[in-house]
């Protein structure tokens, strides 16, 4: 605190600080709505999720009515009332979880150059992957060729240190533009039937709130928590006929590309008040007023 008389922040008269207030306010209120809507999606995907997984849509594109309204289109089953055409399949029946490789630490590095390795800090707490310079990790030693991931590949985060288990369980698809390495603590997916499963659908099917509120149940660990492949597929999830697993996709997939427009938007907006904080705060660019257009030294 002593040296803080020591700085010198430019003071630009007062109309025009107010001019860059509202400058900076409007690209706020800009993050602020497009942040509001895609609370909206992820809300409408939530409430799409639970209806499409218990109801299912039918072969013309509908919801079909619910168990009250029309008791004969469903059964019981080890998940509830379903449709009749559906199973209620154990995981451990139609898919493996592999393990991820143990990557020798010596070889770890915060920056490139570099093989991208995947962590758990690289899942989302709203699904999908996410890489920055803050959660990104390099690895520079020898590379086993089976333990590089490819872009199709479901991959599911088994440890946790985030304190409300914001991300264990969480699945999500490869799809970079440069390969990653399979790390330990991460479980790839492998499909034992492919032709039974729109890999949409699986991923989809995976992220519901039910099938994570039951591996965060039986995960073990205080601080860390953890959970294994043999605990994750001992869990049930549903199994429609794949052209209806296709039309659920297809409908969970047109408000995924909502929410991805949305958070790019996002992304570019608070790159743009960062990049305008940085120029009209130091006066590298100035507001135009009246006032600073009068000013002498201003032209």
């Amino acid at each position: 605190l002593a040296d803080v008389d020591r700085f010198f922040v430019p003071v630009p008269r007062l109309k025009e600080q107010h001019a860059i207030a509202k400058v900076l306010t409007t690209v706020d209120n800009l993050i602020e709505k497009t942040e509001a809507l895609i609370a909206k999606y992820q809300a409408i995907k939530q409430g799409m999720m639970h209806d499409l997984f218990t109801r299912g849509v039918d072969e013309h594109g509908h919801l079909r009515p619910t168990y009250d309204e029309a008791p004969e289109l469903y059964k019981e089953s080890e998940l509830g009332w379903i449709p009749k055409e559906w199973e209620a399949v154990t995981l451990r029946d139609d898919i493996d979880i592999l393990h991820g490789y143990a990557f020798e630490g010596e070889f770890f590095t915060d920056s490139p150059p570099g093989e991208v390795l995947l962590v758990p800090g690289n899942f989302h707490r709203n699904g999908g992957l996410y890489f920055t310079a803050e959660n990104t990790k390099y690895f520079r030693g020898p590379v086993p060729p089976q333990t590089v991931l490819r872009n199709g590949d479901l991959v599911i985060v088994m440890t946790d240190l985030s304190p409300r288990t914001l991300i264990l369980g969480r699945v999500a698809e490869i799809t970079l533009p440069y390969p990653v390495l399979h790390n330990q603590r991460i479980g790839l997916v492998r499909t034992k039937h492919d032709q039974e499963w729109n890999r949409r659908f699986l991923l989809f099917a995976l992220n519901s709130e039910r099938l994570r509120n039951a591996i965060i149940l039986t995960a073990t660990g205080t601080t860390v928590r953890h959970t294994s492949p043999t605990r994750i597929l001992t869990n049930r999830i549903p199994k429609p006929h794949k052209p209806e697993q296709n039309r659920i996709a297809e409908c969970l997939d047109q408000i995924e590309r909502g929410t991805c427009t949305e958070s790019e938007r996002v992304t570019k907006l608070q790159a743009t008040r960062t990049g305008l904080m940085q120029d009209l705060l130091t006066g590298t660019v100035r507001v135009v007023t009246h006032e600073t257009e009068e000013a002498p030294g201003n032209e």
